[in-house]
């Protein structure tokens, strides 16, 4: 009896593995990160760069992000 029980379990761990597995193959899990930070479109070379590190540059009251100096400096020049 103690030798059914053990195989009933086995056999239930295997079949639990193996449809974790696939399901893990089929279809994609989002991967674990630490925080979500929205993305601003750097408006010279269209690069997508964090605020936090992006260079600013102010025209009136609306905010201009770009990912360097060199976009930034050719904005300026465009504008």
């Amino acid at each position: 009896m103690l030798r059914l029980l053990i195989a009933a379990l086995v056999i239930r761990f295997v079949w639990w593995f193996v449809a974790r597995q696939m399901r893990g193959a089929s279809e994609a899990r989002p991967r674990a990160r630490g925080r979500s930070v929205a993305l601003v479109r750097d408006p010279v070379c269209g690069t997508y760069v964090e605020p936090a590190r992006a260079v600013e540059a102010r025209i009136g009251s609306t905010v201009h992000y770009f990912c360097s100096e060199r976009c930034r400096s050719q904005f300026r020049r465009d504008t």
